[in-house]
């Protein structure tokens, strides 16, 4: 005899999902952290066909399967079952909801009800989900297999201005590091960083399982249309400026000319910088490579405009994060016949005159300047540029 149990009339069984983890992921260097807006409550359908159970194995499935396919619930009829249906039920809905990470995404809770009949007994279940997770966005949920395949997609949703990213990852490792991946992805490919947005990552992890659901939402300045149109017309412009330069076998020289041309492009934007530090904003174009529109940046726009120039020149260039005197900076590292040199074109532009006071610098050099950097993250510049071994021309 299957015990499926009595209820009183009106109550209901109910497992709860507890609050969800949230883990809020930094930003790149000043900028802001944003919540996402609450979304309608969906309108799910249920199955009330009735779904026939013979095993456990297969009730949990059968609830996964409702949950995955965003129903409101349905009738579970046991057929020969062979255990007791009452208290699978409550194991199979606690296996759902806390060891499945899509349940654990998606889930609110589970209610369930005794639903006997003259075809046997049987149990009605009531899916309830979270009120901002529509299913138009879990509908949109894509499977990764490992951190490459979680940096394409990255990759693919931020140079498609995509607002919402839903990211099930079967085997998650922390050297995944999707924050990290968003940084390198901004300073590694700087002509699409142009309208790179504030960001934030919930991890969603249920108690026994190696899954995770990330979910990334991106909040950007302008509408995807509007930020296409200025990628076009920034590519453009930085065509044209990179057909204009004359560059040479010597990569120091050819640094040289990428560093000085660019400081007579760009004028440093003080109004921005002293904004920043008063408010902490940090947002807008002077940050990126939007800056060749406008011809005004700050530390960042100088560093990823200076990368996308050593890009096209075929100079191995990167990006530094770290402080000037105590405060936020950006500027690069290059390699130069194998050995890596510091580079900050915004320091060394004067307005009216162009210095080379930080021009392929060695680490000795740039921390005498009081500049401070997490070494770890960088190769190491040893030595400034010898001055006997063919110095660019200026020098």
């Amino acid at each position: 005899m299957i015990n499926v149990g009595r209820r009183a009339a009106g109550s209901l069984c109910a497992l709860v999902l507890p609050l969800l983890l949230l883990c809020g992921c930094s930003a790149m260097l000043n900028r802001a952290y944003r919540e996402s807006a609450p979304h309608l409550e969906p309108n799910y359908t249920a199955d009330t066909s009735g779904q026939e159970v013979t095993s456990y194995n297969m009730l949990v499935q059968v609830v996964k399967r409702w949950v995955r396919g965003g129903l409101s619930g349905g009738l579970l009829r046991f057929t020969s079952y062979d255990s007791n249906a009452g208290e699978d039920i409550v194991t199979a809905i606690s296996e759902v909801m806390y060891n499945d990470p899509y349940g654990y995404y998606v889930g609110a809770y589970i209610l369930y009800e005794s639903a006997s009949d003259s075809k046997g007994p049987a149990i009605n279940l009531s899916i309830k989900y979270m009120r901002d997770r529509p299913q138009s966005e879990t509908d949109t949920l894509t499977e990764a297999g490992g951190r490459e395949v979680l940096r394409r997609k990255l990759r693919e949703a931020m140079h498609s201005y995509a607002p919402y990213l839903a990211v099930e990852m079967p085997f998650y490792e922390e050297s995944f590091d999707p924050d990290g991946l968003i940084a390198q992805l901004y300073t590694q490919e700087p002509l699409y960083a142009l309208g790179f947005p504030a960001y934030d990552i919930t991890f969603y992890k249920a108690d026994k399982s190696q899954s995770r659901i990330l979910e990334f939402r991106f909040a950007y300045e302008y509408s995807a249309a509007v930020l296409t149109r200025l990628q076009q017309y920034v590519e453009q412009i930085f065509r044209e400026f990179c057909d204009g330069l004359t560059l040479t076998e010597s990569d120091a020289g050819n640094a040289l000319t990428l560093h000085d041309a660019l400081c007579e492009l760009l004028s440093y934007d003080h109004d921005t910088a002293a904004y920043d530090a008063l408010r902490g904003s940090g947002r807008g174009r002077p940050y990126n490579i939007a800056s060749f529109a406008d011809k005004k940046a700050v530390g960042e726009g100088y560093a990823l405009a200076y990368k996308a120039l050593c890009d096209n020149a075929g100079i191995t260039a990167e990006v530094v994060y770290g402080e000037r005197a105590s405060e936020g900076h950006a500027w690069n590292i290059v390699s130069i016949d194998g050995r890596w040199y510091h580079v900050d074109a915004a320091m060394n532009d004067y307005g009216e005159e162009t210095a080379h006071e930080y021009f392929l610098s060695a680490d000795e050099t740039m921390r005498a300047a009081l500049y401070r950097w997490d070494s770890t993250k960088y190769p190491p510049c040893e030595a400034d540029y010898p001055a006997g071994e063919e110095a660019p021309p200026g020098e």
